[in-house]
């Protein structure tokens, strides 16, 4: 499962947004993965895509909400893009408003990247997912090219609707085509190569109705100087480097501290007294990453128990139900039932 990076917290804010819409206890799902109130308030925050998971598949497991992803796009605006916002904002163009997306979308979130490629006459501009469970990727895939559809037509102030829309999962069950349609007013197919928007590529010459060049220069050196500070490894806490460390190590084994500290560039003492004075442990992140990632595995897929069981590293499933029921209270078995989209 691929759940190492961060996401800022404005990029939560349609889907709480939504959420209160349909009266969904929010308050709950931001409990679960541990994101608080003062962190929703500041801008710059950031949380990780573990948390953002467990906050989406909290709203999910409520009630049945097939339309979900799609419908939360409706609550798009200039901050929900962080700093790349405001810079699309006050670009000339459509097209120049696009070509800031790949450089400055890790501000937005690590949950997915951008392509853009000339098809002939047509530009397609294609999301790749990075989150592994299916009911997640559907609504994240549905929310992004529906939101960057909302927001490209109001920054242009123009309606017009793409050629086509493509998803990679299947149709949703409880879904009619009409339902897409209705938002995005042109073909829309599932199961395809990829997720994508395809639109004309004389869109890109529509002109941004509110552009100012000079302030587009300071945003552009504002998100610049943001972009260095978070690709430095050494900025985040030592909590976070590991959890990072521990979830992209446990993709393929168990990882040993020894593992964690090389990847975090820091001798195995150094790790061990920089976490015990961050208050934590090498054993608590790796609890925590684990749990993580069983209640996404349990409420987003149908893997078999044995197998969330030997991914995580467990020598037997007896072990993992013990660990599992110590912190949530029940069976992983139960919790999958109580959390079933």
């Amino acid at each position: 499962m691929h759940t190492l990076g961060t996401t800022s917290v404005a990029a939560l804010w349609r889907y709480l947004d939504y959420a209160e819409d349909q009266q969904l206890d929010s308050n709950a799902a931001l409990a679960a993965a541990q994101i608080s109130s003062a962190q929703l308030k500041d801008s710059n925050s950031r949380v990780s895509l573990q948390a953002f998971e467990t906050l989406l598949s909290h709203l999910l497991a409520q009630r049945p909400q097939p339309l979900f992803g799609l419908n939360a796009a409706r609550h798009v605006q200039p901050a929900s893009w962080h700093v790349l916002g405001y810079i699309t904002m006050n670009c000339a163009t459509l097209g120049d408003a696009l070509d800031r997306i790949i450089p400055f979308e890790k501000l937005v979130s690590d949950s997915g990247t951008t392509q853009l490629q000339t098809r002939g006459s047509a530009i397609e501009l294609t999301w790749h997912c990075q989150h592994q469970a299916p009911l997640l990727r559907q609504h994240l895939s549905e929310n992004v090219l529906a939101a960057w559809l909302l927001y490209a037509q109001w920054l242009v102030d123009d309606a017009s609707a793409p050629l086509k829309v493509s998803f990679a999962h299947p149709q949703p069950s409880g879904t009619t085509v009409e339902d897409y349609q209705a938002l995005f007013a042109c073909p829309v197919a599932f199961n395809q190569a990829h997720n994508a928007l395809l639109i004309p590529a004389s869109y890109l010459q529509l002109p941004v109705r509110q552009a100012d060049a000079m302030l587009l220069q300071t945003l552009e050196q504002h998100a610049s100087s943001l972009l260095n500070q978070l690709q430095a490894p050494a900025q985040l806490p030592i909590t976070v480097q590991v959890s990072q460390a521990i979830s992209e190590i446990l993709a393929n084994r168990v990882p040993r501290q020894e593992d964690v500290a090389q990847h975090c560039a820091l001798s195995l003492r150094t790790l061990q007294r920089r976490l015990q004075k961050a208050g934590s442990s090498y054993q608590k992140l790796l609890d925590e990453v684990r749990f993580a990632q069983a209640k996404t595995q349990l409420s987003g897929t149908q893997k078999p128990l044995h197998s969330i069981a030997e991914q995580l590293g467990f020598i037997e499933p007896r072990s993992f139900f013990r660990f599992f029921k110590r912190r949530a209270g029940v069976t992983p078995g139960q919790y999958r039932k109580q959390h079933k989209a």
